[in-house]
């Protein structure tokens, strides 16, 4: 019996310890299978959906804590299940999970999973904020800086994001930083440098482009200074800080800290493009367009042809590539899609152009008929050239500018765009030939129709000798009366604010090199702007022109009307006051010497002095 009793204690005791074993071993198996779904998340070749279920398998079977929570709602969000991952994130932060109440603040924020609400959004952030979050803490100021479930306050914002900025927080640095760039009224440029520094060092691409933006645009305390700007604007670029691609390349484009250069420009703004910032994509489609890539100019048209902030002038000149590649192919479809879409600005120009061929029409006809009644007086002596020729003249002159300038430019193009790599160069010599050959033309015709009319052409010109000394004091006096009126009708132009914008010949000279290659290229640009075309322009406007007006009509009407028509030919509206007095000038110095070779000398010497100039600035 002892024995018996003691065999039944034995087995009472083993069967309670094994009872215990099984109750300590169910109360570790969550905790185990949480630390197996870690193991299993942190293998990259691991199947996400049985990582899930893992963690899933772990929270029922009574691993409750927030981590796990989080990690589930990741999982969900990254695959694309918000409202699953907005459930998981709220049970994280009803545990008590700052992580998790700042998730589901972006969720309310952005209505991811749930239905947008600012108010309960701003709420989840300051619970968060409470808890010393300083993501939490930006979000806040982010709310009441653009009235997100809260009125509107940037004073209160600011307040925020330099709560967060203490703490290091580089997103809120840059925004401490540029709430001293641009709020009004607290601009402190030395303050805004200081914290977008210190956001720039963390780091911070948003930073960097306002640094950038600060130097460039300059403030009291810190200066302007466009290389420094070049600099953090491409630290940010680095970065791919859409903005900083956009403003770096500007600097390129336009040469703003750096040198222009138009295949770095085109570089950057094709990656700001590709980010949506319609002006990068309207300055891809120019430059692409300048390097005749037809395709790459396609491409970034039909970027600006689907964006809804792009202006219409750029939707308009897209349409326009898109139809000249439409065309190319052998489309002409594409044509009359753009006739369609803009009928009614089509119409609207050929309106105008009706109107001002109609209004020129009914001008020329009145001046015709003045020219008429001023003709029918008795000629102050008999000759060649009447009234009317100077009106036959300047029409046949008008003419030939256009017809020569026509072919002329057509040959130039070919010659620029498949014999040159300077294109614009060799069009703008083209234009010059064309000038020549129009003026020669003309010259050669009047010589004609003087010698049919059986008069002599040195006779009727007055191609007569001048003494030296005379015709030096001429040329100085009329250089320096016309250098003295144009100084003062600049003068004039910028007292009341206004200013003569420079000429496209400038421009155009301007651009070409000055090296042993283009040599050739300058002599040729002086001997025609500076000899050729003063020659055979003052023996049709002061030989032709005016003479045959002075034939029936006083001096002064004479000048007038040749000097108006000389200034007209020359197509330079903003110029036109300046040459119509040098053609009086003109036309005053051949009534007095009764000789062509005067105007000629002044027209000349002044022509090679402005060329010579526009030369010595760019050496200068």
């Amino acid at each position: 019996m002892k024995y018996f009793l003691t065999i039944l204690l034995l087995l009472f005791i083993s069967v309670a310890q094994n009872s215990l074993s099984a109750e300590d071993a169910l109360s570790t198996v969550p905790e185990e299978l949480y630390k197996s779904a870690l193991l299993c998340m942190k293998d990259d070749s691991a199947d996400r959906k049985k990582v899930l279920e893992l963690f899933l398998k772990a929270e029922k079977e009574g691993y409750r804590e927030k981590d796990v929570y989080l990690i589930i709602g990741r999982i969900y969000a990254g695959e694309g299940d918000q409202e699953r991952a907005f459930r998981w994130n709220e049970k994280a932060a009803l545990k008590g999970s700052t992580e998790g109440a700042l998730r589901i603040a972006m969720a309310y924020c952005y209505g991811e999973g749930i239905e947008q609400d600012y108010e309960k959004a701003l709420k989840c952030f300051l619970k968060a904020a409470e808890k010393g979050d300083v993501r939490a803490e930006e979000h806040v100021g982010i709310c009441y800086l653009m009235g997100l479930g809260i009125s509107r306050d940037s004073e209160e914002a600011f307040k925020w994001f330099l709560k967060a900025a203490a703490k290091g927080h580089s997103p809120a640095q840059m925004r401490v930083g540029e709430y001293y760039l641009y709020n009004e009224g607290k601009k402190d440029f030395a303050k805004a440098e200081e914290w977008l520094l210190k956001a720039a060092e963390q780091k911070n691409p948003e930073a960097m482009n306002l640094l950038g933006e600060a130097y460039m645009e300059g403030g009291p305390g810190i200066g302007k200074n466009q290389r420094l700007a070049f600099e953090w604007y491409s630290k940010a670029a680095e970065l791919n800080n859409p903005e900083a691609l956009k403003n770096l390349s500007d600097c390129y484009y336009y040469g703003k800290g750096t040198e222009k250069n138009s295949n770095e420009a085109l570089k950057f703004y094709e990656r700001a493009a590709e980010y949506g910032y319609t002006d990068a994509q309207f300055k891809a489609l120019i430059l692409s367009l300048e390097k005749k890539d037809l395709d790459k100019a396609v491409k970034y048209a039909r970027m600006l042809e689907n964006s809804e902030y792009a202006k219409e002038y750029e939707i308009a000149i897209a349409d326009s590539v898109i139809c000249v590649d439409d065309i190319s192919k052998g489309n002409i479809k594409g044509l009359f899609h753009l006739f369609k879409k803009y009928a009614q600005e089509i119409l609207i120009i050929l309106f105008i152009i009706l109107s001002i061929i109609a209004f020129c029409a009914g001008g020329m006809i009145f001046l015709l008929l003045i020219l008429y009644f001023i003709s029918s007086r008795k000629t102050i002596s008999p000759g060649p050239l009447k009234t009317r020729d100077a009106f036959s003249a300047f029409i046949i002159m008008f003419l030939s500018h256009l017809v020569f300038g026509f072919v002329f430019g057509i040959a130039g193009i070919f010659v620029a765009g498949k014999l040159s790599r300077e294109p614009e160069l060799y069009f703008f010599l083209s234009v010059l030939l064309a000038a020549v050959a129009a003026n020669i033309f003309n010259a050669l015709l009047w010589f004609l129709i003087i010698k049919l009319r059986k008069y002599g052409i040195k006779e009727t010109f007055h191609f007569s000798n001048m003494p030296f000394r005379k015709w030096i004091y001429w040329v100085a006096g009329g250089m320096i009366f016309f250098l003295g009126f144009d100084y003062g009708y600049e003068r004039l132009l910028k007292f009341f604010g206004k200013t003569i914008p420079p000429q496209e010949l400038v421009s155009r000279i301007q651009q070409i090199p000055l090296d042993s290659a283009h040599v050739p290229h300058i002599i040729f640009v002086i001997f025609t702007i500076g000899i050729l075309i003063p020659v055979f322009e003052e023996i049709i406007f002061r030989g032709v022109i005016y003479q045959a007006m002075r034939n029936g009509m006083a001096n002064w009407i004479a000048a007038v009307f040749s000097s108006a028509l000389f200034a007209v030919i020359h197509m330079e509206a903003a110029y036109f006051v300046p040459l119509f007095v040098f053609g009086m000038i003109l036309a005053y110095a051949y009534r007095k010497s009764n000789s062509i070779t005067l105007p000629i000398a002044i027209h000349c010497i002044n022509n090679t002095c402005f060329i010579m100039a526009i030369f010595a600035e760019k050496i200068l």
